[in-house]
């Protein structure tokens, strides 16, 4: 008899243990899969690799990063999906957009001066600093001049940034066969371009404090479901989408109030 209620404890114990063991087992493989670690460059953010090593680009050393995972849930900031209704769809003003590959410009604004002959050095602002590179394009307007453009490319990026302003000086050659007087001002537009990155109508995002979401269509479904996204540059009316959205998606664009605002209503029903 002692015997049998022995087993049975120890048969209980095992049992919780077990389950103790699965429990937390779950737990780390949620939090796992909930973080990302890779390894980026300090001045070249695109570089994402899965060891550490030396950016191809600088050579300087990788640094360790953890990025959340992009939830693709309805649970985002308290809404679900919720069913297109056609009709309803299109009395609200909306769109449906096919997420498609493209060619992107960003212009970054700035200022600077003449160094003597054909060189400059313009300041950036400290947040545009990890999108400009040396070989970019500029166009160069010289105010004492009446406006007189000029073009050139810049040559390099300082690496300090100004702890007042908070900008990063960045040299440049103008391909210009006259010369200006050092110390000239001048006011400067850097062009940067991407080839061929997946890009979406500015108005298809909708922001909830931290998050980043759009409204993606499931045709199979025929649902409208929150999907968080994360996004890169905006420029005219573009966003780019670094994750969370692929080649051949449709997302709505126009009237996204709308859907927002019946997703949120559902999300309070149930």
């Amino acid at each position: 008899m002692k015997m049998r209620w022995f087993l049975f404890i120890l048969f209980a114990v095992i049992s919780v243990a077990q389950m103790v063991y699965s429990q937390a087992v779950h737990a780390a493989e949620k939090v796992q899969k909930a973080i990302n670690f890779y390894w980026t460059c300090v001045m070249h953010p695109e570089v994402h690799a899965s060891a550490p090593g030396l950016c191809p680009i600088c050579h300087m050393e990788l640094v360790k990063r953890e990025e959340k995972a992009i939830e693709d849930t309805s649970k985002i900031e308290s809404r679900k999906s919720i069913a297109l209704d056609q009709n309803s769809f299109n009395l609200s003003g909306a769109k449906l957009y096919t997420v498609k590959k493209g060619n992107f410009e960003y212009l970054i604004k700035s200022f600077g001066k003449m160094n003597g002959g054909n060189q400059f050095s313009l300041y950036v602002s400290e947040k545009d600093q990890r999108f400009v590179k040396p070989g970019y394009a500029v166009t160069v307007k010289i105010p004492a001049l009446d406006l007189l453009e000029l073009h050139g490319k810049l040559t390099r990026v300082d690496t300090y940034i100004e702890p007042m302003g908070r900008t990063v000086k960045v040299d440049g050659v103008l391909t210009y066969d006259g010369t200006l007087r050092a110390e000239t001002s001048l006011l400067a537009t850097i062009h940067l371009k991407k080839d061929q990155i997946i890009k979406i109508p500015e108005e298809a995002v909708l922001h909830t404090g931290e998050k980043d979401y759009v409204f993606l269509l499931d045709q199979k479904n025929s649902t409208l479901n929150p999907l968080g996204v994360k996004i890169g540059l905006v420029s005219n009316g573009e966003v780019e989408i670094l994750e969370g959205l692929k080649e051949g998606d449709v997302v709505t664009t126009h009237a996204n109030f709308l859907i927002d605002s019946e997703s949120r209503m559902k999300f309070n029903r149930e």
